[in-house]
């Protein structure tokens, strides 16, 4: 059975994300703790308490904040020797993935972005 080009953006955007979801952290604040138990993988999250206040959303300050605002949206990416344009699927430290109309995935370094632009 072949994935349409949905489903395949989707799975990579959520392999992508695999390894930041993996990650144990524990902490001891009583400010919302929940862990979850999978099968070999202990993950504890740590959520803010509602109701706390109004929040803001904040605007970002770097280049990769702002990416990080367009994931799962069309964008272009010009670097110093292309254009990329496609779906931006996921924000490392380092560098961005990108999925093109035809399904072929780009990893494009942050340090080489000169514009982005949401289409």
């Amino acid at each position: 059975m072949a994935l349409s080009s949905a489903q395949r953006t989707e799975l990579l955007r959520r392999l992508l994300e695999l390894p930041q979801n993996l990650t144990n952290s524990v902490t001891n604040s009583s400010s919302g703790n929940i862990s979850l138990d999978l099968p070999g993988v202990d993950v504890n999250i740590n959520l803010p308490l509602l109701g706390t206040g109004a929040s803001t959303p904040s605007t970002p300050t770097d280049l990769r904040s702002y990416l990080s605002t367009l994931l799962n949206e069309q964008v272009e990416i010009t670097t110093p020797g292309d254009t990329n344009t496609g779906t931006l699927v996921a924000v490392k430290s380092d560098y961005i993935a990108l999925i093109e109309s035809s399904g072929t995935t780009v990893l494009i370094p942050i340090s080489s972005i000169e514009t982005v632009r949401k289409l």
